[in-house]
């Protein structure tokens, strides 16, 4: 929400009380839209730059080779054996977080390609 709107907001609510504040829908749903589509460019910018970097042989070699190391990759010998539920929590938890940059990568170049979300993250 832009300042401008809190500001207004604060104003009312100093000079009037709550009662000022009815008539602020359209201003705030307005922020709301102009911060959005703020974010969504950001967004977009975002996956321009994935898909430069990944939308070539060379990317497309290189994301091969991230899903095979990650998200295809079986359960280690140390998450195996680990002795207690702390530890192998922790070991999942760093599994779980080198994972969600192979779906976040993945999720941007779709974004960057124009392709819909369908179901899960990507």
């Amino acid at each position: 929400m832009s300042t401008d709107v809190l500001g207004e907001i604060f104003s009312r609510l100093e000079t009037g009380g709550w009662g000022d504040l009815e008539n602020l829908g359209e201003q705030i749903a307005s922020a709301n839209k102009a911060q959005s589509q703020k974010l969504r460019a950001e967004a977009e910018r975002e996956a321009a730059i994935v898909k430069a970097a990944l939308d070539n042989d060379a990317g497309r070699a290189l994301l091969d080779l991230l899903v095979r190391k990650t998200l295809f990759r079986p359960s280690s010998g140390e998450e195996q054996a680990a002795a207690t539920a702390e530890a192998y929590a922790i070991l999942k938890a760093r599994r779980e977080g080198q994972n969600a940059i192979v779906f976040m990568l993945l999720q941007m170049l779709a974004v960057a390609r124009g392709q819909e979300k369908q179901g899960g993250e990507l």
